[in-house]
């Protein structure tokens, strides 16, 4: 069985690379998914779908100490 991807659409989110380099992706049961990237030393969270319609800001900001979230 072969399949064969296809790109829907593209969005310029800053720190996304994090994201292809297998950071986090998180989808929930409502259908809302989310995007949980590392800023330097802050964890940003941004809502995919907020993003596809413009919004770049993060909708959460955590500050980080070394590998963990403080």
């Amino acid at each position: 069985m072969s399949i064969t991807a296809q790109l829907r659409d593209s969005v310029r989110l800053p720190g996304g690379g994090a994201l292809v380099h297998g950071f986090a992706l998180e989808s929930r049961g409502d259908g809302s998914r989310r995007a949980l990237l590392r800023n330097g030393h802050e964890l940003e969270v941004h809502d995919l779908h907020e993003a596809f319609a413009g919004e770049c800001a993060p909708m959460a900001v955590f500050p980080r100490r070394g590998d963990g979230i403080v």
